[in-house]
């Protein structure tokens, strides 16, 4: 035979701060609310945390609680809100690791590009170090200065056909130099 909870009495004993009365609350809601808050969260941990936070301020605020339904109606309204605040702090927290994780990657993935190109560059500019004096100077008349084959020509006083040669050559070694990286 189950004893009736006479809540009024229990609510009058707790803000008086009667410690039996609170533990007799703890005992006679704490299944309940366990169970209710179970079915939202799934997590047994987060559950008998957010219920001892819930009797910690319940003992906290005892002598000014102003409660109007139910102490039982009370308490669930606010596990309630305790649950509701738990959902949104995970889904922030995964949204903030979310971004945390595509920022490292963006950013990891900013600092593999420079140093590929920095790399690149330093290989492309050993690459012509080592060419013959005139393919060089052919290679970078184009490459640095934007002349035509023509232009070079003129300005080395030699045929469009010998510029294309040095060109050919020059662009043959320097893809042999730079084979292993991906360009």
């Amino acid at each position: 035979m189950e004893i009736k909870f006479d809540e009024e009495v229990a609510l009058s004993r707790l803000k008086q701060g009667d410690t039996q009365v609170f533990e007799a609350i703890y005992q006679h809601y704490w299944e309940r609310l366990f169970n209710h808050a179970y079915s939202h969260l799934h997590d047994e941990n987060d559950v008998k945390e957010l219920i001892q936070d819930l009797f910690t301020e319940l003992w906290q605020k005892r002598h000014s609680l102003d409660i109007h339904t139910s102490l039982n109606a009370y308490l669930q309204a606010a596990l309630r809100f305790k649950i509701l605040n738990l959902i949104k702090a995970r889904f922030v927290r995964e949204k903030h690791a979310t971004s945390v994780k595509r920022n490292k990657f963006v950013s990891h993935t900013h600092i593999e590009e420079e140093i590929h190109y920095w790399e690149l560059q330093a290989a492309l500019n050993d690459a012509l170090r080592l060419l013959p004096k005139q393919p060089r100077h052919v290679y970078e008349l184009r490459q640095n200065q934007g002349l035509t084959y023509a232009e070079i020509a003129d300005s080395l006083h030699i045929s469009i056909s010998t510029v294309e040669k040095h060109m050919i050559k020059a662009v043959k070694y320097i893809r042999k130099q730079l084979k292993g990286f991906n360009c």
